[in-house]
């Protein structure tokens, strides 16, 4: 699945993507980079 940057980085996650991860409003994720790939994790 792909995603655009908006003009501010800021990215939707789509919501199959939201519903398998259970992210719901107000969740905190961990944002970092691994081997230059962007990992989120709930």
């Amino acid at each position: 699945m792909r995603v655009k940057v908006a003009r501010r980085y800021q990215i939707t996650i789509p919501e199959e993507v939201r519903g398998d991860a259970g992210i719901n409003i107000g969740d905190t994720l961990d944002v970092r980079s691994q081997d230059r790939k962007v990992v989120i994790e709930k």
